[in-house]
């Protein structure tokens, strides 16, 4: 269980699509709706947990139609997020007191919700990284329920839960540091839309 919780805690701590929504979204409006864009992006890795642990994930194999259709429905998505980010930090004032992340973002806490769900959802690699990932650490016998990849998984979106929410937290503490900088909102906004942008190409690719 130890090494499970070391690898799992890299997975989660290593920048992807849900962290950076998390950052942006605290640097944008605050430590409240970064922590629900932090559910948000910890919710939507159900549905892949559900899959891998069902007879549907060999629907969403590599190379299958629907795995291509979700494929680039996320790779259209997070473009969208970093034309967004990449728009505002244009069009917004050098003066600015705030970092914005992206334009027009949701600003309540359903809408961060859907959109930090519906960010993970659209990303049919996380599904083809639990089934790589939690057979090397589930047990292979009905009488060691603690080590099922249910169970795993459950754990996997606490650590999620946890680490996304801590980034957070840094993030509001920075908001401050980085608003007060000449220039500064229009920096973070760039740094975020450039990120989106590489992770939709890193999703673009096989």
């Amino acid at each position: 269980m130890l090494e499970f919780l070391v690898a799992a805690l890299v997975v989660v701590a290593s920048p992807g699509p849900g962290a950076t929504y998390t950052i942006a979204t605290t640097a944008s409006q605050g430590w409240r709706l970064g922590w629900f864009a932090a559910l948000g992006c910890t919710l939507g890795v159900a549905p892949h947990l559900i899959v891998a642990s069902t007879g549907l994930a060999t629907v969403l194999r590599p190379g299958t139609a629907a795995f291509e259709v979700l494929r680039w429905a996320g790779v259209t998505y997070l473009a969208f997020l970093a034309i967004q980010a990449l728009r505002c930090c244009r069009q917004r004032p050098e003066g600015a007191a705030k970092p914005v992340a992206t334009a027009q973002p949701a600003r309540t806490a359903s809408g961060v919700l859907r959109r930090a769900i519906t960010m993970n959802l659209l990303n049919p690699k996380l599904t083809v990284f639990f089934l790589a990932f939690l057979p090397q650490f589930a047990g292979h016998s009905p009488a060691s329920p603690g080590t099922s990849p249910t169970l795993l998984g459950v754990i996997f979106m606490g650590i999620t839960l946890v680490v996304f929410l801590g980034y957070s937290q840094l993030t509001h503490a920075a908001r401050s540091v980085v608003a007060a900088r000449p220039g500064g909102g229009r920096w973070f906004g760039g740094v975020v839309g450039t990120t989106y942008a590489v992770l939709a190409v890193r999703l673009a690719m096989p």
